[in-house]
């Protein structure tokens, strides 16, 4: 449903994209990635070397939103820094482009894997809640 998950976050950017409400802040997508560690934003920022808390791990939500805040704040402001004026206007550079390009992350790390012709040792796999994330 709509209440919570991928869906209602897919649905209030694509209604911030239109102008409808708000852009999101770093601030709210941390507390969406907080109640939504098993996808691929919070594995984008780990995949990246960020070490951050699991619910089942550290219970203090404050704690973690911390931390998950932090890690965002960085690669936000990281991409801000590296791209071009013309790509950050071209991209619409904001919250939304950043969390779809965190989820997009270990896919492209697994397909360079592959076009490079690495050895699949080299590629570390982990299974979270029934899904299967290549490192």
């Amino acid at each position: 449903g709509f209440k919570s998950g991928l869906s209602s976050l897919k649905f209030a950017n694509n209604l911030a994209l239109m102008g409808v409400v708000q852009q999101p802040t770093i601030e709210s997508l941390a507390e969406w990635v907080i109640d939504n560690n098993d996808l691929g934003c919070y594995h984008g920022l780990t995949s990246l070397g960020f070490s951050l808390p699991l619910a089942s791990e550290v219970k203090n939500r404050t704690y973690r939103r911390a931390w998950i805040q932090g890690a965002l704040q960085a690669v936000y402001d990281r991409l801000k820094s590296i791209l071009s004026v013309d790509e950050l206007r071209r991209y619409n550079f904001g919250v939304i482009f950043m969390k779809h390009l965190l989820c997009e992350v270990l896919q492209w790390k697994s397909r360079l894997y592959e076009i490079v012709g690495l050895p699949q040792c080299v590629v570390k796999t982990t299974t979270i809640t029934n899904r299967t994330y290549t490192r």
